[in-house]
């Protein structure tokens, strides 16, 4: 008889469960209804950041991802990556993520740009660098590979980007390094016609239309040969759906790099990156039902069925043998603030307290809550009792980790993912 696994969620972490599954040969079928946090997604796919960095810290003496990491696993024993290595199924977490994260880029067709053992540096729409392990298809700009280069900055009239803020910050933090990594930092500002003012979203949607796309090319290929830039950042609004066909066009010009900034909500490439999950799961490669789960049914310490409302309000029961949960915290819903408590099946959820710092930039415990697991990823009761044998988790919606203090966000959600996946089948 074949194994087959449910799985509640449509994020990454519920993507890289459904893979596991399939490449063990069990049958999977993924219910997901809204999106979650992934079509926030800035571009940066984090794994570890330095947990010893200090500020105005030179770029070249960042610790790595890959010494990140085992610095954060030394450092916090109690962390998840901690909880996974010592899984018995995984017997080097860096050779596990990375393994993991190449089968994502073949499943999804979105390839990635960076790798655990060197940092890459890469501007936000906020004026700052990012020092991240991987970032998307179209990101694939690294500050610290451009020793000598010319890095022209685009702005468009009308769009909410501080391209002229930017360069001002790049030059400031630039001059800084030991090591000079560009030689000019430019800036022009472009605009585009019959948009006097624009969103992020309706530009990207305008730059899928052919009439645009050409008339753009033709004006960043000018504005870039006149200001000889060898590196050209462009703000994360490149087309929606024609992304790929707009950046192998600009890339014809072999000797320049083209890059997006990384992203702030609503981030377009964090939407690109959810239309990809959302093709893998009408590929036929997995059972998608795209509903919500209204309902759960469970015995003692089994889970026995869910039952689910698509848009039109039609339910549906499934029978469970296996389940993984990858619902999220907040935005995916797989948490209530208020009570803490998971959606779902009522499970508990720490409450450290307090749940929120004085100060924005503090230690905001509430971003770490989520469920408590034992050590094959199930979720446990307040005592540390089993809550159900065939339930397991991943992704945010466990606790005990900050991904943006922690720069693990990502790392996480695809580690969980697949060892949930993978401990489901061979329950």
């Amino acid at each position: 008889m074949t194994t087959h696994v449910a799985i509640i969620g449509s994020g990454i972490a519920a993507i890289s469960a459904a893979i596991e599954v399939v490449s063990q040969g069990a049958t999977v079928t993924v219910i997901g209804g809204r999106p979650g946090a992934t079509a926030l997604h800035s571009g940066a796919w984090d794994i570890a950041s330095d947990p010893t960095r200090y500020p105005h810290q030179p770029w070249n003496e960042i610790l790595s991802p890959l010494h990140s990491l085992e610095e954060l696993k030394k450092r916090q024993p109690n962390h998840l990556y901690h909880l996974i290595a010592q899984n018995g199924q995984i017997p080097n977490l860096a050779s596990f993520l990375v393994q993991t994260l190449k089968r994502l880029e073949k499943e999804l067709s979105y390839p990635l740009h960076g790798s655990l053992e060197k940092n890459f540096l890469i501007p936000t729409p906020l004026g700052t660098v990012k020092t991240t392990a991987f970032v998307g298809p179209t990101q694939g700009g690294n500050l610290l590979e451009m020793q000598g280069g010319r890095l022209l900055i685009i702005g468009i009239k009308g769009l909410s980007f501080p391209a002229q803020q930017l360069a001002a910050t790049l030059k400031d933090q630039t001059t800084r390094q030991p090591n000079p990594y560009c030689s000019d930092i430019m800036v022009r500002e472009i605009s585009i016609k019959h948009l006097p003012t624009t969103t992020s979203m309706e530009l990207a949607m305008k730059l899928d239309e052919d009439p645009l796309i050409d008339s753009f090319h033709e004006t960043l290929l000018r504005e870039t040969e006149q200001a000889q830039a060898t590196h050209v950042l462009l703000p994360p609004v490149i087309g929606l759906q024609r992304t790929s066909h707009i950046f192998s066009r600009l890339r014809e010009s072999k000797e320049i790099v083209w890059f997006e900034s990384l992203a702030i909500p609503p981030s377009i490439p964090g939407l690109r990156l959810h239309h990809r999950l959302e093709a893998f799961l009408k590929n036929g490669k997995v059972h998608f039902i795209e509903a919500e789960v209204s309902q759960t049914r469970t015995e003692k310490r089994r889970v026995l069925a869910v039952k689910t409302r698509n848009a039109q309000g039609q339910e549906e029961e499934l029978l469970i043998d296996r389940l993984v949960l990858a619902t999220g915290k907040f935005i995916g819903g797989g948490l209530n603030p208020s009570p803490l408590r998971e959606s779902l099946f009522d499970l508990p959820v720490p409450s450290p307290s307090p749940l929120l710092a004085p100060h924005f930039f503090g230690d905001h415990r509430l971003l770490s809550a989520g469920l408590r697991v034992g050590p094959l990823l199930q979720p446990v009761d307040e005592k540390g009792r089993l809550a159900y044998e065939n339930l397991w988790a991943a992704g945010s919606v466990i606790g005990g980790y900050q991904a943006t203090t922690e720069g693990c966000g990502m790392g996480v959600a695809v580690a969980t993912g697949t060892l949930a996946g993978r401990l489901a089948v061979h329950a």
